[in-house]
């Protein structure tokens, strides 16, 4: 139950559905789908070519002749000049041609969902109502929604999908007993003060069997090669997500069961500031700690529980037990002072867990999920 004085703050989430069309309805999907990237690049030269990068003074320039080329409705027409300008936004040093065809929707006016069982979406030819495929995750996401946002219909190989932005209320902050300290890592993915130990030697033997593959299609250079290429792309990226995902979510439930705060290092720029062989900066710049870090975040976000970002300065070389500067050999430190040994990953947890109690700003990591306007309201 939440204190009576507690504010609501609402975070934002997007969850992917995958739909199941007809044959007809692939087809209108499809077709809906090539207008929207011809459009999305019709509207990007015109910016590009008038260097107009104003949303209503673009929206006088397209909207009329972008209705009549492509068939389009008002509010898709409008959605894609929106997106096109918020793409040049981020660079305007060059055109940007569009190669994902994207079909914006904007909740009530060109989609709505019918229960959780059918998505009525505005396309070319009217409204269609296609079934959802719905696993136990997005169900639960959406039956907690409070709001839904704009969302996107996009596709996937031969599949088609929704990303529907939610809005959902946070729980209310916990009172921790104490802090959990994860080491993050490249042999070790993560490492608990706790104990638990995430290893990362088959997410190591994924990205160095793609590597090799990759290097030597890449020096054949055939049709078949380059298809094959085609093929395995995104695999490992899927792979490693679906591993950061697994490994955050047993964080988050060992924090929760054991009523934690977590502490994380703040890794920001390690990478112009490490300083490492050849051999090793390969590993290093597809060390994917960053996503890792935002799935905690947001998922720390979504239960209450408090987040804590340390110096990593020396986590790894620094004594747990008497605070003086070891020696670390490989996997293993050692303490000239105190005589106390230990695997250098767990040390470096520990003294994680310490610093967050000692200095604990409580943060908010993650650009994918926002928070939104607090209002004293009780939903559900």
């Amino acid at each position: 139950m939440r204190p009576s004085h507690y504010t609501t703050y609402y975070m934002k989430m997007t969850v992917k559905c995958r739909l199941k069309p007809s044959e007809e309805q692939a087809g209108i999907l499809n077709k809906t789908l090539v207008e929207c990237l011809d459009a999305s690049n019709y509207i990007s030269g015109i910016a590009w070519k008038q260097h107009c990068f104003n949303r209503v003074a673009l929206h006088h320039m397209t909207y009329h002749k972008t209705r009549e080329k492509f068939g389009l409705t008002s509010q898709i027409c409008c959605a894609l000049k929106d997106n096109v300008v918020f793409s040049y936004k981020r660079d305007k040093k060059k055109q940007h041609i569009f190669k994902q065809a994207v079909l914006p929707l904007n909740f009530i006016r060109t989609i709505s969902l019918k229960g959780l069982e059918l998505a009525s979406i505005s396309t070319l030819s009217g409204r269609q109502k296609i079934p959802l495929i719905l696993g136990d995750y997005q169900r639960q996401a959406l039956s907690r929604a409070v709001k839904f946002c704009d969302s996107e219909l996009f596709k996937r190989g031969r599949k088609f999908y929704l990303a529907i932005t939610i809005e959902i209320s946070e729980e209310p902050p916990k009172n921790p007993d104490k802090v959990l300290g994860v080491d993050l890592g490249i042999k070790n993915i993560a490492v608990c003060s706790e104990g638990s130990k995430f290893t990362g030697e088959q997410v190591q033997s994924v990205r160095n069997r793609h590597l090799r593959l990759r290097s030597a299609l890449q020096s054949k250079g055939t049709k078949s090669a380059r298809h094959h290429l085609k093929k395995m792309s995104g695999r490992e990226r899927l792979f490693q997500a679906s591993e950061n995902h697994r490994i955050s979510k047993q964080i988050i439930e060992l924090a929760s069961r054991n009523n934690s705060a977590i502490a994380l290092e703040d890794l920001r720029y390690i990478r112009e500031r490490a300083r490492l062989r050849k051999e090793q900066r390969r590993d290093l710049h597809r060390w994917a700690f960053a996503q890792l870090r935002s799935f905690i975040a947001y998922k720390a976000q979504r239960t209450g529980i408090a987040l804590y970002l340390v110096n990593p300065r020396d986590t790894s070389k620094t004594c747990s037990s008497c605070g003086q500067l070891g020696s670390r050999q490989g996997s293993q430190f050692s303490c000239p002072y105190c005589g106390y040994q230990a695997d250098a990953d767990f040390n470096a947890s520990i003294n994680i867990a310490q610093r967050a109690v000692v200095n604990h700003p409580i943060v908010s990591l993650t650009p994918l999920v926002s928070r939104c306007k607090p209002q004293t309201l009780v939903v559900g």
